[in-house]
């Protein structure tokens, strides 16, 4: 990974910085739901076809939920951003995706994810948890993604105007950098901010 000299010390160039991280995290999601819509509809296995579709749909929660939650690197970025940073959005959805992901997707809340041990035959446990419910008839993709669409509108409007305005701050982002694939042996210059 190239080290890019800029100006971390700036708060606005640690705010662009989350702000371009959750733009990265937000297209992953749409990414997963645009996958979601082209899949067939059976893989003529329903086990595995309920599988590939709960994966995706899980992924693209997570990946919506990332600049929302408390994330390291608060020397690079700031810690995380605030919903209400983006007027027009569905706030009750954006709870709901929260809540989901931090108790049953991301993480096993005992709450929502039901567990009980059993007695296998006196030699070991067995230990049954299942989510208590379909994600897909919890979150509509269809939903979820023009969510993530106007959330995005925003946010890359909003990077627009920081651009606009660290250009004109010296040394606040970052400079031409010789970036080194592996062992490739060739380098690539480019301009980063």
């Amino acid at each position: 990974m190239p080290h890019i000299a800029q100006n971390t010390a700036l708060p606005k160039v640690k705010i662009a910085t989350r702000l371009a991280m959750a733009n990265r995290d937000l297209l992953e999601a749409a990414g997963f739901l645009d996958a979601l819509e082209k899949l067939p509809v059976s893989l003529g296995d329903k086990a595995a076809d309920a599988a590939l579709r709960q994966s995706l749909l899980s992924s693209a929660v997570v990946s919506y939920c990332r600049p929302f939650g408390a994330n390291n690197g608060a020397g690079i970025a700031t810690n995380q951003i605030s919903i209400d940073l983006f007027p027009s959005v569905d706030k009750t959805l954006h709870t709901k995706l929260m809540s989901l992901r931090n108790k049953a997707i991301a993480h096993s809340d005992a709450d929502i994810v039901p567990v009980q041990l059993l007695d296998h035959d006196k030699i070991g446990w067995l230990l049954v948890a299942e989510l208590p419910f379909e994600l897909a008839k919890e979150v509509s993709a269809t939903r979820l993604n023009s969510h993530i669409s106007t959330i995005l509108g925003q946010l890359q409007e909003k990077l627009h105007v920081l651009s606009d305005e660290l250009r004109k701050v010296p040394g606040a982002l970052g400079q031409k950098v010789a970036i080194t694939f592996g062992d490739l042996g060739n380098d690539e210059t480019g301009q980063k901010e």
